[in-house]
């Protein structure tokens, strides 16, 4: 069958059938809400592509977000794409709809990524369009946080004031030459404010933030604190999220930041040769092999061992060299 495509923001009349959509394929409760969780995917103010797909008799088929964000890692950008409330009508599923929604959406992107991210626990449906988990993150404890550490408060996030959130965003920026993450700008955090499902505790004193809880998505779980070369020992006995490199005692859960998938050829060849400072070319990508020209000599890879070889687990690409520590809090995990 072949969908008609159309934007959600040409045609806004369908949002609250969108927003009903993504809520029932992900079985939300009355509780919770899926456009504040996902906000910068599903907020009416997002800069965010919500594809929705429709039959030759105008049904609604299912829809898929993307947004177009930038890599930052060593001092440079690089084009990324971060897909998410990827859902098909109940009457529409198991007739392979997905397939053809997944081709569609990802070739109106061709040209404009090195990678593809996604969050999913289907696993071996993702892997047919490419999609392998890869990535670190550790959870490194499980003790409930009922009282803030000390030192810091707890305060709406909606509600933050100009000069904390102005430290809050500054100290966003602040990584480690090894890390890579998600640039975020000013419309990015006017989203991330409108997430009434985040909790936000700060230290005035020491300008030190982190964020926990993310509706129905990450109970519990702190996602995001301010950049430090090791995670904060105020926080580590709590359930942390962070990357193996910052934490170097035995982990309480590890875990796969996300699906990945390679996108165009050129522009993951120049991340590669800044990865490696110019030992590594990307001669040829397709969907079962990836060759490579390392240190003289031509490599046959498979993606998924490439790209765990970039961003763990797995052996790395070079000697004497770490993964590379890619950094995604969970207010931009769609």
């Amino acid at each position: 069958m072949r969908l008609k495509i159309r934007q959600l923001k040409d045609i806004p009349e369908y949002y609250p059938q969108v927003i009903s959509l993504v809520e029932s394929s992900f079985n939300y409760g009355p509780a919770h809400h899926a456009d504040q969780d996902f906000a910068p995917l599903l907020s009416k103010n997002a800069n965010s592509h919500n594809l929705l797909f429709f039959n030759s008799s105008n049904q609604l088929v299912g829809h898929i977000g993307i947004l177009e964000k930038q890599l930052i890692y060593q001092g440079l950008e690089f084009p990324i794409l971060l897909i998410g409330g990827v859902c098909v009508s109940i009457e529409y599923r198991g007739q392979g709809m997905l397939k053809e929604m997944m081709h569609e959406a990802l070739s109106l992107f061709d040209e404009k990524y090195i990678l593809a991210l996604l969050w999913s626990s289907m696993t071996p449906m993702y892997e047919k369009f490419g999609f392998f988990e890869a990535g670190q993150v550790i959870q490194t404890g499980n003790r409930p946080l009922y009282d803030p550490p000390q030192g810091f408060k707890k305060i709406d996030i909606s509600k933050c004031s100009q000069g904390t959130w102005e430290w809050i965003t500054n100290s966003y920026n602040k990584r480690a030459p090894h890390e890579a993450f998600i640039k975020r700008e000013e419309k990015d955090w006017k989203i991330i404010k409108e997430m009434k499902s985040v909790s936000l505790y700060v230290n005035e004193q020491t300008q030190e933030y982190f964020m926990m809880n993310k509706g129905m998505d990450l109970p519990g779980i702190i996602h995001e604190y301010s950049p430090q070369r090791s995670a904060p020992s105020s926080l580590t006995s709590y359930p942390l999220w962070t990357h193996p490199q910052k934490f170097s005692q035995d982990p309480y859960q590890t875990l796969f930041l996300s699906f990945m998938k390679i996108g165009r050829h050129e522009k993951f060849s120049n991340f590669l040769e800044t990865y490696s400072k110019d030992r590594i070319k990307c001669l040829r990508i397709d969907e079962k092999k990836v060759v490579l020209k390392l240190n003289g000599q031509i490599h046959e890879l498979h993606p998924q061992k490439l790209i765990r070889s970039l961003f763990g687990p797995g052996d790395t690409l070079l000697d004497n060299q770490d993964h590379i520590c890619f950094t995604i809090g969970g207010v931009d995990s769609v």
